[in-house]
């Protein structure tokens, strides 16, 4: 099947699949994956609003909504219209901010079944850029995961209550994803930080590791995890940083 919609696109549908289902990519039997949405991109909303139809809310709303994208994205004589692309996602986009938003705090939540302050939220702006940092919705979630999250020696956890293994140990993989949102917003020195903390916690071969132990700040865990190495040149990209080590 040809592609629909651009890789771009379909990154920014991933996302929303997966802040609803709080699922890796792959999930939701493989709909949250972007390669999958460039083909299909109507599955996005099928699964998204799958909830919301099964209690019986805003179903007339979301009849129109699909009958409107099915007429445009499933007819054999399609032609790829920006404009009508951009309108469905931003459509979708409003999904998030009226079901994964807690009206007492003004944040955005990470699912529909709790409300655990959770790293990957940051999602939301950087890489995909749903929202804009300067939303009071994202203003209220950083501070929030600033509270909750950071820890005393100054790393992140990943989210609210992660007891895995012995719990409340920073982690590269979130430490770095902050450091991508400070970058983003311009503030450089905050990202340094952040960036720091992870390279003091490499081990004498150079490695990071899966978390960094709290009372020790030495590599804790997996040492040489992928992820975290990934994540750490990611949070490089465009990034100048000075007197790094």
């Amino acid at each position: 099947m040809d592609k629909k919609i651009s890789h771009a696109e379909a990154t920014a549908l991933e996302y929303i699949v997966r802040s609803v289902f709080n699922c890796e990519r792959f999930g939701v039997m493989g709909v949250a994956d972007a390669d999958h949405l460039e083909r299909c991109p109507l599955d996005a909303a099928m699964v998204v609003f799958a909830p919301l139809y099964k209690n019986k809310t805003e179903i007339s709303e979301i009849e129109e909504f699909m009958d409107r994208n099915i007429c445009y994205f499933s007819f054999d004589d399609y032609e790829y219209d920006g404009k009508k692309v951009k309108k469905y996602i931003e459509e979708l986009k409003k999904y998030i901010s009226k079901n994964l938003y807690d009206a007492t705090t003004k944040t955005l939540l990470r699912n529909l079944n709790d409300k655990k302050t959770d790293i990957s939220i940051l999602g939301v702006v950087e890489p995909f850029g749903l929202f804009a940092p300067e939303e009071k919705k994202i203003k209220n979630t950083i501070e929030k995961i600033n509270l909750t999250l950071r820890t005393y020696t100054g790393g992140y956890l990943r989210f609210e209550q992660d007891h895995y293994m012995e719990g409340q140990n920073p982690w590269p993989i979130a430490t770095l994803w902050m450091a991508m949102y400070y970058d983003k917003i311009g503030k450089k020195e905050e990202a340094s930080e952040c960036i720091r903390f992870v390279v003091n916690s490499c081990n004498e071969h150079g490695l990071l590791a899966e978390q960094i132990d709290n009372k020790t700040m030495t590599p804790n865990w997996v040492i040489g995890l992928g992820w975290s190495h990934a994540m750490f040149i990611l949070s490089l990209w465009g990034h100048t940083l000075i007197n790094l080590i």
